[in-house]
């Protein structure tokens, strides 16, 4: 099916002809050693994709594994938390900064809090390893950012890094806070 196509391109473009007819003929000689040999036609296609150079968008994904993992960190107002997931986002293991031992404002936007997150993180993510990984932050800051890299570059392999600011930059002017009156006793 492969060889079908690339022969009627071959035969349908008029640039240089005399380098097409040579191709030509090597392919249907390819394809006459392929065709003595027998077997399937996904293993006369392997052996003729191999042997011209060429390879299956799906097998050359396979073989890349962009990524495998991805840990989300998210900044909420009251709280740090830490997923880690798979690439078809099936989690494997969830952190929050409470469950690390830290209360009230210790759990929210603290390096601390970070620090404790991926350490607890680490000991227990043992098959990660050096398989690549996404780190996605949520509401994180310029310092949170780098923090966590510095701490994950030295034990995991980082693909790629992705910030999603929900927060909005110097948006519309809030509302006139309202006055209260103060009674008197």
């Amino acid at each position: 099916m492969i060889v079908s196509r690339l022969l009627d391109y071959l035969v349908n473009t008029k640039n240089s002809q005399t380098y097409d007819k040579l191709v030509i003929s090597q392919l249907e000689e390819k394809i006459e050693k392929l065709k003595k040999i027998g077997g399937s036609n996904q293993s006369e296609s392997k052996m003729l994709s191999d042997s011209l150079g060429l390879r299956d968008n799906k097998e050359l994904y396979n073989q890349q594994d962009l990524i495998s993992y991805i840990i989300h960190i998210n900044f909420s107002e009251s709280n740090t938390l830490l997923n880690v997931t798979d690439i078809e986002g099936l989690p494997k293991i969830m952190l929050s900064s409470g469950s690390v031992g830290l209360k009230g404002k210790q759990k929210r936007f603290q390096p601390t809090a970070v620090v404790k997150l991926l350490k607890v993180m680490l000991s227990r993510v043992k098959f990660i390893g050096e398989k690549p990984v996404a780190i996605h932050f949520t509401n994180a800051r310029r310092y949170h950012i780098l923090l966590a890299i510095k701490l994950l570059k030295k034990k995991v392999f980082i693909r790629t890094i992705r910030n999603y600011n929900l927060k909005a930059y110097n948006g519309c002017r809030p509302r006139k806070m309202r006055r209260m009156k103060q009674r008197k006793k």
